[in-house]
């Protein structure tokens, strides 16, 4: 546990600092190892005259009880090391030499990937070659060819329109 003031969440009390001098039920990190809480004594059974281990052995209980009714005292707190976690090696396919690999954590990760070149360059060469589509021009439209002789389109096999060349002459959105 690495004491961080303002560092800490629980699923049943609240971050106080510090919570034992106030009348607030909440959880304080000290330090290593020690975390603290403040519980009312009413939750937890207590009576006049009950012991200290007596008090223990009643917010044990407490502790216990949640757990069985599927509301375990979770607390997430930093640790004063980082730790490491070796996870099973998982195939991620990428479909370019470049590409983004996100998670869901906010920790940092670290990822080693190689990526087999030749074979990419395989499925690159065994593409074929789009044929570009003229288009016929409606409502006044012309090809401005002194900018840009070739106009055209097509459609790639990701779905994503292409488009080249020069048009002009006709009104805004009647294209």
């Amino acid at each position: 546990v690495k004491y961080s003031p303002g560092t800490g969440l629980s699923t049943h009390f609240v971050f106080s600092i510090p919570s034992y001098l106030s009348d607030i039920e909440g959880f304080f990190i000290g330090g290593s190892p020690d975390i603290f809480f403040r519980i009312h004594k009413n939750r937890i059974g207590y009576v006049d005259g009950d012991t200290d281990l007596q008090m223990i052995t009643k917010f044990k209980a407490w502790l216990a009880a949640q757990s069985t009714d599927g509301t375990p005292l979770k607390v997430y707190y930093q640790l004063a090391a980082p730790t490491t976690t070796q996870h099973a090696a998982q195939t991620i396919p990428q479909p370019h030499l470049n590409a983004n690999i996100f998670t869901g954590i906010d920790a940092p990760i670290s990822i080693d990937y190689s990526r087999d070149i030749a074979s990419w360059l395989q499925q690159k060469s065994d593409k074929v070659q789009e044929t570009w589509i003229t288009p016929t021009l409606i409502n006044g439209w012309k090809i401005q060819t002194e900018v840009a002789p070739h106009v055209g389109y097509f459609k790639d096999s990701m779905g994503i329109v292409h488009m080249r060349g020069f048009v002009t002459g006709g009104a805004a959105g009647t294209i």
